[in-house]
Order: C-alpha cells, then sequence, then structure tokens
C-alpha cells in the first residue's frame, strides 16, 4: 500500500470475514491512524495486533480514542525499558526538550549512532569518512537499551529484541526481552540479496515506497 493512505476500504471487509488469531500490521505513518479508526468504527478490537512501526510518539500523538487494548509491539526499546542507563537517558531527554515529550526506539536508536559514529571517529583520529568506515565495524556502546554492538559483516547493530503492550497513555509496558543481543538479519533468506537490494533501491526513490 502507498505510504500514508487509508487502509480502510480494503482491509477492513477482509478482517471481518477472516476473523484471523493475530493481525501483524507493517503500515506507516498515518496509514495507522485510519486503521486503528477504522478498527474501531468496525468493532474489531477483539483481534490482537502486532505492530513494527508504532512508537510511543505515535501511540500519544494518536491518543487514548483510537487506544486498541489488544495492541502490541516489536522494538529494542522502550521508554520504560528497566535499567539505570534509560532512566539516566529518559531524565536528560526531558530535561532538554521538555517534560512532556516521549522518547522511542528511533530516539533512542539515534542517539545510540552518534556515540558509535563519535567512537569510531577517536578511534581512526580522523573524521574522513573512508577511515572511520573501516573503523565502525569494531565499535560498541552501552546504550538506554543496553549494550548494542556494529556487526562487522552487515554493519547493522546487534541489539535485545523487545516485546511490549501499548497502554492508553501512549507508554508501552515491556512484556517479553531476548536475554542477550541477537544477530542482525538485514537480508532475511526467503529472498536473496539481490532482490533485497532491489527493493531498497526502488524504495529510495519518490512514490516508490511500499509498506
Amino acid at each position: 500500500m502507498p505510504l500514508g493512505a487509508d487502509p480502510t476500504a480494503t482491509l477492513i471487509a477482509d478482517l471481518r470475514q477472516r476473523r484471523p488469531d493475530v493481525i501483524l500490521n507493517t503500515l506507516n505513518g498515518d496509514s495507522n491512524r485510519h486503521f486503528l479508526r477504522a478498527l474501531r468504527d468496525a468493532g474489531l478490537q477483539d483481534i490482537p495486533i502486532l505492530s513494527f512501526s508504532l512508537a510511543e510518539a505515535e501511540l500519544t500523538a494518536f491518543g487514548p480514542d483510537l487506544f486498541h487494548p489488544n495492541h502490541f509491539t516489536v522494538w529494542s526499546y522502550y521508554q520504560t525499558s528497566p535499567g539505570e542507563n534509560n532512566r539516566r537517558f529518559v531524565a536528560a531527554f526531558r530535561a532538554r526538550y521538555g517534560k512532556d515529550r516521549v522518547t522511542s526506539d528511533p530516539i533512542e536508536a539515534s542517539y545510540n549512532a552518534v556515540h558509535l559514529w563519535a567512537n569510531a571517529v577517536r578511534e581512526a583520529g580522523t573524521d574522513l569518512p573512508g577511515q572511520v568506515n573501516r573503523a565502525i565495524a569494531r565499535q560498541s556502546v552501552p546504550g538506554p537499551s543496553g549494550i548494542v554492538a556494529v556487526d562487522k559483516e552487515s554493519r547493522h547493530l546487534w541489539k535485545r529484541v523487545r516485546i511490549g503492550q501499548a497502554r492508553a497513555d501512549g507508554q508501552i509496558d515491556e512484556l517479553e526481552a531476548s536475554e542477550l543481543p541477537l544477530r542482525p538479519t538485514p537480508y532475511p533468506a526467503y529472498r536473496s540479496v539481490e532482490e533485497w537490494r532491489r527493493i531498497a533501491d526502488e524504495s529510495a526513490h519518490p512514490g516508490a515506497a511500499r509498506q
């Protein structure tokens, strides 16, 4: 589906007919707002949802009117994640940006990325991209969600995986978490690397993005 599209007409009738055990939600942006509203209006809020791109900021913006009582999410970080590192991170974030602002996995990932880059610059002794690129593969940081480390083969991060349940106030309660960081798999085996790269190239062009 095109980004931002209203999925109501194409999805709600199908969900009514199929009555799935769970909805795996890969919608992005405002499509989620349309979808949650449509589920509420259709009386389908008894079907659990597992979302992969809805974080605290979006849930807070949607408000309690679109709260789904069976809404679960998958991320590597939540604002409510335990640990002293995260408590300090949330406190510092609110002190700088406002007490009502919320953190999220994308915010934590950006924070970690800057520190990983800075570590690589220090090790390389320069900010020249080629030398930083070589040094970045050896970096790790103790982030708010725990240790994250760069995988030398893929340049993606080893991270813990967390499953949480959305709350009406926009926060997410962590229910499960992997014991250790997991190896990143940017190219899942059900498609070839070449196919994944083609999909990535197509999605990089305006109007080509699909969910």
